[in-house]
């Protein structure tokens, strides 16, 4: 699904508005960043930030500076504002750009990259992972909500939607990064007994 910056502020605004994915996956990647070694000039990017509520977040108990990008005008806009408010320049950077196109970033420049709540709308995510992985130098962590099959009528028409199918993104996985990835976590979705929340460590 090609999704447009009219279209994603419709969506992250449903996402945002329960944030119940939230609660769920920043736990567990907070606990991730934790385990790597990042020192105040890593580099963190979250490809997809919206308005960057989660490293907003993430930069008051992780080291590192975070970079987020988001298609959203509206969005980055509204979380320089909380940076501003908060006095997290120095920590946080957003950037109005669409995370499709990552030929200004020079190759292995970000030690991580997030990719939270991303990956189903990405038309093709096998190059978009490619990408990602020219541009990091140490892990990608992926989370994402997952269904065993997207046509199953026990699904509700907003799981379909937010979710992408097990087989087609660990397919994706294996592609490009081979064996050398780990599923971290595995929460079953309040939203949907049938979705799960995966959190996945990929091995650059």
């Amino acid at each position: 699904m090609n999704i447009n910056e009219f279209e994603w502020d419709s969506v992250a605004r449903k996402k945002l508005s329960s944030n119940s994915l939230q609660y769920l996956y920043l736990p567990c990647i907070e606990e991730i960043l934790k385990s790597f070694d990042l020192q105040n000039e890593s580099r963190i990017a979250d490809l997809g930030c919206y308005n960057g509520y989660d490293i907003i977040k993430l930069s008051t108990f992780v080291k590192g500076h975070f970079y987020g990008y988001d298609i959203s005008s509206t969005a980055i806009e509204d979380g320089i504002k909380k940076i501003n408010k908060n006095f997290l320049n120095e920590r946080v950077t957003l950037i109005n750009q669409d995370v499709q196109n990552l030929s200004s970033i020079p190759d292995k420049y970000f030690e991580v990259t997030l990719l939270k709540y991303l990956l189903q709308f990405i038309p093709n995510p096998e190059v978009f992972l490619q990408n990602v992985k020219r541009v990091t130098s140490k892990s990608v962590i992926i989370a994402i909500p997952v269904v065993e099959d997207i046509k199953s009528n026990e699904l509700s028409a907003h799981s379909k939607r937010i979710s992408m199918e097990r087989k087609v993104l660990y397919n994706c996985i294996s592609s490009v990064f081979g064996g050398k990835f780990n599923t971290m976590y595995k929460i079953k979705s309040r939203e949907d007994k049938n979705m799960t929340i995966e959190v996945i460590e990929l091995y650059v």
